[in-house]
């Protein structure tokens, strides 16, 4: 006996899909930023010590005068003993040239001149011994440190910039059919 029977072959469709991705290409200008690092400056000054001593009233005390009161009172006496011996010499040559006087008195009185003239007084000074003591003045010196601290600073231009965006190509999905269903029907006979 012979049964009919139906073989179904059925083939299903097959879908493709492509897919076009996006690029982004972002680009974003960066702000401009100056760093100025100034590190830690140190400055010693060194004052030496210094000793000084003044000794003017020890000096005035024994009868030594300063250097400026000593050339005074002798710039004094030097022009006094000027004058005095330009009157002397003048009196001494009127007196010589003087003919009504004698010339034995006249020759006599020159030799009296002479002899006045090289016995000339000498200054001596004799004092005791000074009272006062030096004026001493003693400066221990010093030093002084002055520093400058460290600073950092950063500078930067206050514009921001926002990101630009650039999106290329544009994302696409695109499907289509692989393949087409397809349904075949057939009878095969079977036998039982």
């Amino acid at each position: 006996m012979r049964i009919p029977r139906l073989d179904l072959n059925i083939q299903r469709a097959e879908i493709g899909i492509n897919t076009t991705r996006a690029e982004l290409d972002i680009t974003h200008e960066r702000a401009n930023i100056e760093v100025n690092d100034q590190k830690t400056q140190v400055q010693i000054d060194r004052r030496a010590p210094s000793f000084t001593a003044d000794w003017q009233r020890v000096w005035s005390e024994i009868g030594i005068e300063s250097s400026t009161a000593f050339a005074m009172r002798f710039r004094d006496k030097g022009r006094q003993a000027a004058f005095r011996g330009i009157a002397r010499y003048s009196q001494e040559g009127d007196h010589l040239a003087n003919h009504r006087i004698p010339v034995r008195e006249r020759t006599s009185s020159m030799a009296r001149s002479a002899a006045n003239s090289r016995l000339s007084r000498a200054e001596v000074n004799v004092g005791l011994s000074p009272q006062s003591p030096p004026n001493l003045t003693w400066d221990t010196g010093g030093v002084s440190v002055s520093w400058i601290p460290h600073s950092l600073t950063v500078n930067s231009d206050t514009i921001y910039h926002m990101p630009q965006t650039n999106l290329n190509p544009r994302q696409s999905v695109s499907t289509y059919l692989r393949t087409q269903p397809h349904i075949s029907v057939s009878v095969v006979d079977t036998r039982i």
